[in-house]
């Protein structure tokens, strides 16, 4: 008798889980293995200007696609220049970055904000909506 097959991950979050139980889940994984942050970006120019981006990493990809899948934003693996020991043996698995910056890590905040328990990411994620809404809601 074989052992039925496991469902990928993607599948899982998108077809069983509802939209709450899937932003919650993203927010619990941000909470413990992402950032979230305001930066100031400078141009060659010298401009200046500020920037909200949120952002994970992790060695399952899976996990980071279903991220990208609901929100958007890249999704890449990161250069790691320990990859070999001595030996030239691989030690290290890949590590799989996923970014969203500006308007998208808006959104990205905007939707996951209520399902936060650090409350240092929520102080962040609040940063964030600030900066955007004052910047492109508030014009007169």
């Amino acid at each position: 008798m074989s052992c039925p097959q496991s469902p990928k991950p993607n599948s899982f979050f998108h077809s069983n889980l509802s939209l709450d139980a899937e932003l919650a889940w993203i927010a619990g994984f941000i909470d413990g293995e992402g950032t979230v942050i305001v930066y100031e970006h400078r141009y060659p120019s010298g401009y200046r200007v500020l920037k909200g981006r949120v952002s994970a990493e992790c060695t399952e990809k899976e996990l980071l696609e279903v991220i990208y899948k609901r929100f958007g934003g890249q999704l890449r693996q990161r250069k790691r220049y320990d990859d070999a020991n001595k030996y030239g043996i691989k030690s290290r698995k890949p590590l799989w970055v996923w970014e969203a910056d500006c308007l998208q890590a808006y959104k990205v905040c905007k939707s996951i904000l209520p399902y936060f328990k650090s409350s240092r990411k929520r102080e962040a994620c609040e940063e964030v909506i600030k900066l955007y809404e004052s910047r492109y809601l508030h014009r007169h």
